[in-house]
C-alpha cells in the first residue's frame, strides 16, 4: 500500500462529509476500499469521530517521525572502524575488512551453526527486530533457539512464496 497524499486525504474528507460510501471514495482516489477503512479508523478525531484531512495528515507525519529507523552502524562496528582508522586504513579497506568480519555467507544446511551465528549477529539489534521470517529449508530446523535467545517470533514463508 502506497501512502496517501494530502490531496487524497482532502478528497476523503470532502466525500465523507457528503455521505459518499467508502467504496465510492476508494474509486475516486484510485485505492482499495480497505485503505479507506483503515485511514478513517486510524486518523479520525477520537473525540468527535470526524475525519479531517489536516488532522489525518498530522497524525500520519507524527507516525512516520516516531517510526523506528533501521540501525546499520552498531556500537561494535563503530569501535572496529575507529581501531582500523587509527591503524591508518583507508575507508575502502575498512569496508572490505568489516564485510569479512561481519558478513557470515554460511555454507551447508547445518541448523545449529546457523542458529548460533544468527543469534550472535542479531543480539546487538535485538531491540529493533520484532520477527524473523525464514524459508522452509533444513537450515532453519533449529529456529526455536533463535526465537528463544532473541525473544522474537519466528515465522515461515509459504512454500515457494518466500517474498
Amino acid at each position: 500500500m502506497k501512502h496517501l497524499t494530502v490531496e487524497q486525504r482532502y478528497t476523503i474528507s470532502v466525500m465523507k462529509a457528503s455521505n459518499y460510501s467508502q467504496k465510492e471514495i476508494a474509486k475516486a482516489i484510485g485505492k482499495n476500499k480497505s485503505v479507506i477503512s483503515i485511514e478513517l479508523k486510524r486518523n479520525c478525531d477520537k473525540r468527535s469521530v470526524e475525519y479531517r484531512h489536516d488532522l489525518a495528515q498530522r497524525k500520519y507525519e507524527t507516525r512516520m517521525r516516531e517510526k523506528p529507523k533501521k540501525q546499520y552502524l552498531t556500537d561494535e562496528i563503530k569501535a572496529e572502524t575507529e581501531v582500523l582508522l587509527k591503524k591508518d586504513y583507508s575507508p575502502k579497506q575498512i569496508a572490505g575488512r568489516l564485510k569479512k568480519v561481519w558478513m557470515v555467507k554460511l555454507n551447508g544446511k547445518n541448523a545449529p551453526e546457523l542458529a548460533q551465528k544468527t543469534v550472535e549477529l542479531l543480539i546487538p539489534l535485538k531491540n529493533i527486530i520484532h520477527t524473523i521470517t525464514g524459508d522452509n529449508g533444513n537450515e532453519f530446523a533449529d529456529h526455536q533457539t533463535i526465537s528463544k535467545k532473541l525473544a522474537i517470533d519466528f515465522y515461515f514463508a509459504r512454500p515457494y512464496h518466500s517474498w
